[in-house]
C-alpha cells in the first residue's frame, strides 16, 4: 500500500508540472528488445519486443520526471529444466503491460544532449502462457501444491541512457537497463525453481516529440 501511494503521488506530480509549461515536456515514442533471466534462461539470451509511451519533463538541469507504460513480451525455453518433484513448465510466453515512474537525473546536459541515470517505481502486470496459449496460473499442477501467484508485481527500474535534440525540437535517444521486477513467477516458476526472483532487461530506441514547437 505504501509503494502504491508513493507512486500515485509522483505520477500526479509529473503531470502537474507538465501543465506549466509545454515547452519543455516531450512525448516519448520507443521500441525495444527485451530479455528475462529466470529459472528457464540464467542469462540473457531469449530475446522478446516491447513498446514505449511516455511523457518526459525538460524543465530542470539536473532531475526531472517521466511517466511511462509499457506493452509487449517475453519468452524463454529450457527443455532440460526439471525439478525433484512437481511438474513444471520448461516453456513460457509472457504478456507484459507497466506503468512506472521514472526519475531522469542529468550527469551531463547540455543544450541539445543529455546523459543521464533513471531509477524508478513501477507496476508490471504479467500473464506466462504455455504453447497452446493457455495461462499457467489456471493450471495448478505446473506449481508446487497449493502455491499460487499474483499477476500483478512492483518492480524498480534501473536505467541509463542519453538523448539528443535536433534543431526542429524533436530528439531520439538510447536507453538501457533492468527493470528488477518484485516477483519470481513472470516464467510460472517459483517454489520448484532455483532463482529468488526473475528479472528483465531492455535496451530502448526513442524519439521525444515536443507537445509544442
Amino acid at each position: 500500500m505504501r509503494f502504491f501511494l508513493i507512486f500515485l503521488f509522483l505520477f500526479f506530480y509529473t503531470v502537474s508540472f507538465a501543465q506549466s509549461d509545454s515547452l519543455l515536456q516531450f512525448i516519448e515514442v520507443g521500441i525495444a528488445p527485451i530479455s528475462y533471466k529466470g529459472d528457464l534462461s540464467h542469462s540473457y539470451s531469449n530475446w522478446g519486443a516491447v513498446y514505449h509511451i511516455g511523457l518526459k519533463l525538460n524543465r530542470k538541469k539536473r532531475i526531472n520526471g517521466q511517466v511511462n507504460i509499457m506493452w509487449g513480451s517475453v519468452s524463454a525455453s529450457n527443455p532440460f529444466f526439471t525439478a525433484t518433484k512437481g511438474n513444471p513448465n520448461s516453456f513460457f510466453h509472457a504478456k507484459l503491460l507497466s506503468f512506472e515512474y521514472n526519475v531522469i537525473a542529468n550527469l551531463v546536459k547540455k543544450k541539445n544532449f543529455s546523459f543521464y541515470v533513471s531509477p524508478g517505481i513501477g507496476v508490471l502486470h504479467f500473464a506466462p502462457q504455455n504453447d497452446q496459449k493457455e495461462k499457467f496460473r489456471n493450471k495448478p499442477e505446473t506449481r508446487a501444491s497449493g502455491e499460487d501467484y499474483s499477476p500483478l508485481s512492483f518492480m524498480i527500474p534501473l536505467k541509463i541512457g542519453a538523448a539528443y535534440l535536433l534543431k526542429a525540437g524533436f530528439g531520439i535517444g538510447i536507453e538501457a537497463g533492468w527493470l528488477n521486477p518484485l516477483t519470481d513467477y513472470i516464467d510460472n516458476i517459483g517454489m520448484l525453481g532455483n532463482s529468488k526472483k526473475d528479472n528483465l532487461l531492455l535496451y530502448k530506441l526513442f524519439i521525444l516529440i515536443p507537445l509544442k514547437i
